[in-house]
């Protein structure tokens, strides 16, 4: 018997034995070795749970589940504490089950969290080389990034490819954070029969569908957000909502954790009525956080949108744009990789969401541009002098949402307030002119169809200025307390007639 399988043997001398069960000790290790010795720390009210059922941890920091052929075991990180690095230098949250009697142990360090959180969604590769584009897309700004509490992926890592799931995950994590992941549609089994795990290759890579964690005050919950459909047998597919060990998951967590803690439930598909996800659903969850502020972020559209729920229940809804931006389309873009712009002008990029005193405060890093701010303008090169002024200033604000407020104003004149205008961004424009006229295939996969951002505002540019070159300068609010400039150029010619 090893020294840890004998602490653990005299600290559960007076259990009674109950059947197969999975037994563990979570501790604080003060010589950080990984193992149980009398100098550490065992820690009490530590949630563990096997992925359906929740338990705590006793006084002397033990636990107990049913065991199960083939469960894992999760824990739930507690706050300001992380799991030691395994041998591969991971910080590994789970661990497989073993009915052989030796505890299952998970050695904790002490660490402040830092109350944000890294969002990636839709990876959504297809190859190795593509897995290659997340690293390149990413590496710079990463860098450059603020700590964090975690890494969190919000589902569809992969085009259907479960084999690439390690790959890519060995690209993501960095081994100072936690990396925690969430299946999306693309990530089910391909060719899993109705009785078979759907998420077998996923569960073997991150363990788990369904996950939560505390990031100092802020308590994360973790689910697919969708079912998976079969028909005659075979997977056929995806609907949105929760199932049953979901939601009993996630009141589990709800009632296991102090009330009135900032709340994120982060899903793959949306729970919105546009991703047909069940009413029904979404008000038991949203029932289960009663009185908590609720941050509801997804990914799934390969689009951006945010806003403040009109209900009280949900202090802010995200659904974020994708990492893969539109599937990896479009022509390179000035880093080399496809451009890939979203459908509604969003670049590709990823998401963070932090906890301040005055709330939840997100912001997004477009792919390769740690310093970039989170929009851009268009607007024509020349227009006529004193013509109708037909000519539009365009600015898609990525966070941008109907408190939002943008201006402009042209050299040093007065401010002008532009309108937020539902509208396809005119950058796509070119893009799609391009492809749609080329008369063989052009070196790029083709960009998807626009659809009007909901976060374009625009405003016709003056006309009556003198001939020459003008500047622009935009200010934008986003609405969560950030503040970003932006300036361009255009030139005013006369008209002259032969």
């Amino acid at each position: 018997m090893s020294l840890s399988a004998l602490w653990f043997s005299l600290a559960l001398a007076a259990v009674p034995n109950a059947g197969p069960a999975l037994e563990g000790v979570v501790f604080l290790d003060e010589d950080a070795d990984g193992r149980l010795t009398a100098r550490d720390v065992r820690l009490s009210g530590v949630l563990v749970s096997d992925g359906r059922r929740i338990v705590s941890t006793d006084r002397d920091g033990r636990f107990r589940l049913p065991f199960r052929s083939g469960s894992k075991v999760f824990l739930l990180k507690p706050a300001d504490r992380l799991p030691l690095p395994d041998a591969e230098g991971r910080l590994r949250l789970w661990r497989e089950a073993d009915p052989s009697g030796e505890p299952i142990l998970f050695p904790l360090v002490e660490r402040r969290d830092e109350e944000r959180l890294l969002l990636f969604a839709d990876p959504q590769v297809g190859d190795r080389r593509e897995i290659g584009f997340v690293r390149r897309s990413l590496e710079r700004s990463l860098a450059a990034e603020p700590p964090a509490c975690a890494r969190v992926v919000l589902g569809d890592l992969t085009a259907d490819r479960p084999e690439l799931l390690a790959e890519l995950r060995a690209v993501l994590e960095d081994g100072r954070v936690p990396l925690l992941a969430l299946p999306g549609n693309h990530d089910l089994e391909p060719g899993s029969r109705e009785g078979e795990d759907p998420y077998r290759s996923f569960r073997a890579v991150f363990g788990t569908e369904r996950y939560a964690f505390r990031c100092g005050r802020l308590r994360v919950l973790m689910l697919p957000g969708l079912r998976p459909r079969y028909r005659e047998g075979a997977l056929s597919g995806y609907e949105p909502g929760c199932s049953a060990d979901d939601l009993a998951f996630a009141e589990a967590y709800a009632a296991a954790t102090p009330a009135g803690l900032p709340t994120v439930i982060a899903t793959h598909l949306p729970l919105d009525h546009e991703s047909g996800f069940p009413a029904d659903d979404r008000a038991r969850l949203l029932a289960a956080f009663a009185g908590s502020p609720l941050a509801l972020v997804a990914g799934h559209w390969h689009r951006q949108e945010i806003r403040r729920e009109p209900e009280a229940a949900v202090t802010l809804f995200w659904a974020l744009g994708a990492v893969s931006g539109s599937y990896w389309t479009g022509p390179p873009g000035p880093d080399g990789l496809p451009s890939s712009w979203m459908s509604d002008g969003t670049p590709r990029g990823y998401g963070v969401l932090a906890w301040l005193e005055e709330g939840f405060r997100p912001y997004y890093r477009p792919a390769g541009q740690p310093d970039g701010p989170p929009l851009h303008l268009f607007l024509p090169r020349v227009v006529e002098q004193n013509a109708y002024p037909s000519a539009l200033l365009s600015v898609n604000l990525y966070l941008g949402h109907a408190e939002s407020t943008v201006r402009f104003r042209v050299g040093e004149g007065s401010w002008q307030t532009m309108i937020r205008q539902p509208a396809v961004d005119p950058v796509l424009l070119p893009i799609l002119v391009e492809q749609d006229h080329a008369t063989s295939l052009p070196a790029w996969h083709r960009l998807p169809e626009p659809r009007p951002s909901t976060h374009l505002w625009r405003a016709p540019l003056p006309t009556a200025l003198p001939e020459g070159e003008h500047r622009v300068e935009v200010e934008a609010e986003d609405g969560f307390g950030s503040r970003h400039r932006l300036e361009g150029r255009f030139r005013v010619e006369a008209r002259r007639m032969p």
